[in-house]
């Protein structure tokens, strides 16, 4: 016979984070307990819960746009708890305008530009240009995306009364197909099956099963855009099964593509899949290969319905292993092959294919993705820096952790975080 015993080594420190001005909740901060390096995400209600070791509980809360309060909370027994609504001062508003150019001239039109850890993102208009009208002051990063660029990002700091401007420029991506040109995919291999369903490239005809869309009427570029890769085009006011996968499996495989200078890089892609029937059997799989075909590894598999264009991101550095000028993608869907092929109808569908960089120029240039993720960050190796460039600044030797914890804190990093929250921040 055992017996289970549960010996609390602390407590429960919960409440609402809320607005100094009015008691609204503030949504999505973070609290850390600095006597042990506890920490929690708040939620969209501004609630939080978070375990503390027994003794006196000091917490730093945060939120963007406001500034950051450390608060004595009192101290904790075993297996008690401590209920407190910290009240967060609002920091001044200014506004941040900025344009987004190609690497070799000229706008960017639709590109996405973001504030780091806040809500805030809009488009650029035609001339490249974009506008926040409230951003709170201090340090911000900005960052700015669109289809067919590597994404670019920069820090800045806004002063109170003064706001600032902040201009980025993408480079090119690597690769980028939004199937509207023939671009050398090939639509089928040696050794698929399907007997019918074959991947094709056209501005798909919608299909529907039971009521629920089996094959896209649209593709995921936006206008003028009309053409996707799906597996065989519908006629128009054909029934879904007259053109779905059967058989077994039909392949859509890239060129072949240069990445070996990249040093890191990121696959990105809308995907379409639909399987509806009385024995599911579908499967649609994504996989690299950085030795042009010889052996593949899968970075993405479905085996149930996702009937909308999903965008998805793969770090091909952490699975793909090293970045080749041999690197091809290929997209699968396949059947069972069986019987059952008449009591199900599998259509799949791909579009807005890219690779794009993965190190910023921002960071370290001798060591710019060291821990091969996809991103420059303070987890790469730092030359001469037994920090790692902890906080991600770009700048080795540094350790300054006025807003830890951050995203770019990793476990390597976590003693000299833990101690410089120890003592403060």
């Amino acid at each position: 016979l055992y017996v289970i015993r549960y010996e609390p080594t602390g407590g429960v420190v919960a409440g609402t984070i809320r607005d100094g001005v009015d008691g609204t909740e503030v949504p999505g901060g973070r609290v850390v307990a600095l006597q042990d390096g506890a920490e929690t995400l708040v939620g969209e209600d501004g609630g939080f819960a978070l375990l503390a070791e027994a003794g006196p509980v000091t917490l730093r809360v945060s939120a963007f746009g406001y500034a950051t309060r450390i608060l004595e909370v009192g101290s904790m027994t075993l297996g008690g708890r401590i209920d407190v609504d910290p009240m967060l001062d609002r920091l001044p508003r200014v506004e941040l305008t900025g344009t987004v150019s190609a690497a070799g001239g000229g706008a960017v039109e639709g590109a996405t530009v973001r504030v780091d850890g806040s809500t805030l993102s809009v488009e650029t208009g035609p001339d490249g240009t974009f506008a926040f009208p409230d951003v709170a002051v201090g340090q911000q990063i900005v960052t700015a995306d669109a289809f067919g660029y590597s994404p670019a990002e920069t820090r800045l700091v806004l002063a109170a009364g003064v706001g600032g401007t902040a201009d980025l420029t993408l480079d090119p991506a690597p690769f980028a197909d939004d199937a509207e040109a023939d671009r050398g995919w090939s639509l089928g291999v040696g050794g698929d099956t399907a007997s019918n369903g074959q991947w094709t490239r056209v501005d798909p005809v919608g299909t529907t099963s039971g009521g629920n869309a089996v094959q896209p009427e649209d593709d995921a570029t936006a206008a003028p855009g009309t053409t996707a890769f799906i597996t065989q085009q519908a006629n128009p006011g054909s029934t879904a099964e007259s053109n779905d996968v059967d058989g077994g499996v039909t392949t859509l495989l890239s060129p072949t593509l240069s990445l070996e200078g990249l040093g890191a890089a990121r696959l990105n892609y809308e995907r379409w899949f639909a399987e509806f029937g009385s024995f599911g059997s579908g499967t649609f799989t994504a996989q690299v290969s950085n030795d042009n075909g010889s052996s593949w590894t899968t970075v993405d598999t479905l085996t149930s319905t996702a009937n909308r264009w999903t965008g998805r991101g793969v770090d091909l550095g952490s699975t793909a292993g090293a970045l080749t000028d041999a690197t091809r993608v290929r997209f699968r869907v396949q059947s069972s092959g069986g019987l059952f092929d008449q009591f199900v109808v599998i259509e799949g569908g791909i579009d807005q294919v890219e690779v794009e960089s993965g190190c910023r120029t921002r960071f370290n240039p001798a060591a710019p993705d060291g821990d091969s993720d996809g991103e420059a960050d303070g987890c790469d190796a730092c030359p001469a820096d037994a920090g790692n460039d902890v906080d991600g600044d770009g700048l080795c030797a540094d350790c300054l952790l006025y807003t830890s914890p951050s995203p770019r804190d990793c476990v390597s990093n976590l003693v000299c975080r833990l101690l410089l929250e120890k003592g403060g921040g």
